[in-house]
């Protein structure tokens, strides 16, 4: 309660502003149960961005996924266009910070895996572990396939 008068006494209100607020809140029910209301709405939506913005900052990754992910690469032989681009793919607004050449393939994965959702996460697995299935990928092996 202090915190929100300090806010109240630090912000631009007038003097006649807070006394026509404190009568607001000693007669009108109905204000008050509004600003009861908002004040519950407004702890909701500060916690759900605080929680998003921890998750974000402490960029824990699930280290079973990037290991699934890194075996999935090496397996298919991936190039890192072809990570850049899946990611692109799943996730149109990440951007690898600097160059691609001096990037690590585990950096930048395991900076996408931070920052992904589970969805994203979940898709980009999914397209990584499927590319290089089958004579679809291989022009090579599409031509066996295809003779029979």
């Amino acid at each position: 309660m202090r915190l929100l008068l300090a806010a109240l006494v630090n912000s631009s209100i007038s003097a006649d502003q807070l006394r026509q607020i404190a009568e607001e809140i000693r007669l009108n029910d109905k204000f008050t149960s509004d600003l009861a209301s908002l004040l519950q709405y407004v702890a909701e939506q500060v916690q759900t961005s605080s929680n998003q913005k921890n998750q974000k900052q402490s960029g824990q990754i699930d280290k079973e996924s990037l290991n699934m992910a890194l075996v999935s690469i090496k397996r298919r032989r991936l190039s890192k266009k072809e990570i850049i681009d899946t990611i692109t793919n799943v996730a149109p607004d990440f951007k690898e910070q600097g160059k691609k050449e001096d990037i690590k393939t585990r950096d930048i994965v395991a900076r996408f895996l931070a920052i992904a959702s589970a969805e994203q996460r979940t898709r980009f697995l999914d397209l990584i572990s499927r590319k290089g299935e089958g004579p679809s990928d291989d022009p090579y092996l599409r031509g066996i396939v295809g003779k029979r």
